[in-house]
């Protein structure tokens, strides 16, 4: 290690080499015990910073926590023992924390858990990212593959988030994971790596809703509700009879069904409130009411106690509930059963149950709704998301608006 250089009062910055290159350690005096002056003070060291700059910004920070006695010398407090905590204390719902807890368990505590978190540096973090990059799915099948940009910045999002509760602890002098050097994938990677949307056209999706009357399963009129009001899946199985108005050609989306996975314990199906946090209403055309019409007399002639104002509007004949996680398995096998003996020009092509969603608000948009109005009907949280998520769509709506464009100067006088 080299001889000290840059002392700032009670603290340096020290130099030494590595294997990957000179590295920076800051070195500086904190009280034994906080609560106690007549302890006497000890020393603190914390190495791994990359540029000096960096660990001298760091060294600031730690002096200054010193000055105003919020100093800490424990440095035995693990990234794991903290992030548990810290999700021990969240105020959020069931599924968002068991997600959070999935994403520790699964892509934090197996690569950086045991490191204490002084000593965690953006660098290691940084390396985190590309371990998770190259291999860190665990879904079934894909396992050992490599996480999508949009995944690894959730975890970055996460370890962000944890991180800040142990600064505020003053556990940490700063926070690592929002140097740059930590290089999470950026917002333009996650956009790039978007799978894209394959709707179908409206004459696909006339065909296969014209259909679903026939095809007599607890979800067929279910596909119909999505096919022409863009509801969500959590949306459509946490629909209760009590938020459909028949007469007035409207419905109420109050709350969702989720599917929450913790390990080690049953799965559970919590109802949460709409993605957005808000209700919204949704007005349904005339085939949309006799579907869900076509529904209740359906649940009526197994039991009338299954039409009950708060009894959900699509379950299984005997009343339980359709798991989520359940729904993706009986669409696929509803298409298949559409496409069964047709021509294969005639087949529809095979999309995910959530572009039946973006089918509806592909085809509003192409008929010129207004996105405000695409956006309230599908509950996006802003304008910006709907105007995101359907871009594909501004070739067609260009195309008409310079038809209407080129007919209103024709007839100028």
């Amino acid at each position: 290690m080299s001889a000290r250089r840059g002392r700032r009062g009670d603290g340096s910055v020290r130099t030494y080499q590595t294997v990957a290159g000179t590295r920076y350690r800051i070195e500086y005096r904190v009280p034994v015990d906080p609560d106690d002056p007549e302890a006497g003070t000890t020393r603190k060291g914390v190495g791994g910073f990359t540029t000096k700059g960096e660990a001298a910004k760091a060294l600031r920070a730690a002096v200054t926590e010193v000055e105003t006695g919020r100093a800490t010398v424990d440095t035995k407090v693990t990234v794991s023992q903290f992030a548990a905590d810290w999700l021990a204390g969240r105020r959020a719902s069931t599924s968002t924390v068991e997600t959070y807890r999935r994403y520790v368990r699964l892509h934090i505590d197996p690569y950086i858990g045991s490191v204490p978190l002084v000593d965690l540096r953006a660098a290691r973090i940084a390396r985190l990212y590309r371990d998770l990059e190259a291999r860190g799915n665990h879904d079934r099948g894909k396992e050992g593959t490599g996480l999508g940009p949009n995944s690894v910045r959730k975890v970055h999002a996460l370890l962000v988030s944890i991180l800040d509760g142990a600064l505020a602890e003053h556990l940490i002098a700063t926070n690592p994971a929002k140097l740059p050097q930590a290089n999470p994938p950026t917002a333009r990677e996650v956009k790039s790596a978007k799978p894209e949307i394959h709707p179908w056209t409206a004459a696909q999706l006339k065909a296969f809703l014209s259909w679903c009357p026939h095809d007599d399963t607890d979800l067929s009129m279910g596909w119909i509700v999505v096919g022409r009001t863009g509801l969500r899946r959590g949306e459509l199985l946490g629909l209760q009879w009590r938020d459909v108005d028949l007469t007035g050609h409207k419905l109420a989306v109050r709350r969702a069904i989720v599917e929450v996975k913790s390990k080690g314990k049953p799965t559970t199906f919590p109802t949460v409130p709409p993605k957005n946090g808000r209700p919204r209403a949704v007005y349904l055309d005339t085939p949309t009411v006799n579907a869900l019409r076509a529904q209740f007399n359906r649940l009526a002639s197994i039991d009338p106690a299954l039409v009950g104002a708060d009894q959900a509007v699509f379950v299984k004949s005997d009343g339980m509930l359709i798991r989520p996680g359940g729904v993706w398995d009986r669409w696929r096998a509803a298409v298949d059963r559409y496409n069964r003996g047709r021509p294969r020009d005639e087949r529809l092509p095979d999309i995910r149950v959530h572009d039946l969603r973006h089918t509806h608000a592909t085809l509003l948009l192409e008929a010129q709704t207004h996105p405000k109005v695409v956006q309230e009907r599908l509950g996006h949280a802003n304008i910006a998301i709907t105007l995101d998520l359907y871009s594909h769509v501004s070739p067609t709506t260009q195309q008409v608006a310079v038809q209407k464009f080129e007919a209103f100067m024709d007839a100028t006088v």
